[in-house]
């Protein structure tokens, strides 16, 4: 039996990472909290997000589920997770005295979205200090749309700062166009690892 001797230089931040979650007691089933959008006649069930249905934008993907973390960190995705939008945005030093709105025309160069696609479930490695997924095999950047974006003030703990966002308008490099994309979390704020 031959064994593939794998470099050094790969297993390192992946053992680091591993080792990092053992110790701060973070899993990746620690992610995913995100609530459902009101959509009429559609499942609302907690850690669901509602978006675009499937039309002629976006080949035709529904992104149905979604979450935030960090000073921020927006994601949606495919029930497989194999097609998701992702939008970060810095907004640590936002008011404390009420939500704050933002609004970015795409591109911009406060807000980075992207669309990622790959062979398995891209949201295992989306606020999470652990890696468990194969990562993106194709990438691109929005070229057009609009992001609007609300947050609550930031909370003294994990779940204390809600937000929303919604992109209208997205359109990627190669030209794919989506329908509107909608999150809402409770998650705004919480820090990977911590």
């Amino acid at each position: 039996m031959h064994t593939a001797r794998v470099p050094a230089r790969l297993l390192l931040p992946r053992a680091a990472a591993l080792l990092a979650a053992l110790l701060t007691g973070c899993t990746a089933a620690d992610t995913g909290s995100g609530t459902a959008t009101p959509d009429p006649g559609r499942s609302t069930a907690p850690g669901t997000t509602v978006g675009p249905r499937p039309g002629p934008g976006g080949g035709g993907v529904e992104l149905v589920r979604g979450d935030a973390c960090g000073e921020v960190f927006f994601w949606a995705a495919s029930e497989s997770g194999t097609v998701a939008v992702t939008v970060s945005v810095d907004v640590v030093g936002r008011p404390a005295g009420g939500p704050s709105e933002f609004s970015f025309p795409l591109p911009h160069p406060d807000v980075t979205v992207r669309v990622l696609s790959g062979p398995g479930d891209l949201t295992e490695d989306f606020c999470t200090d652990v890696l468990l997924g194969t990562g993106p095999t194709g990438e691109q950047e929005a070229v057009a749309g609009t992001v609007l974006l609300t947050v609550d003030p930031p909370g003294e703990a994990c779940g204390e700062s809600d937000g929303r966002l919604r992109i209208d308008g997205l359109v990627v490099q190669d030209g794919t166009a989506f329908p509107p994309v909608d999150v809402r979390s409770a998650s705004v704020g919480c820090a990977v690892g911590g």
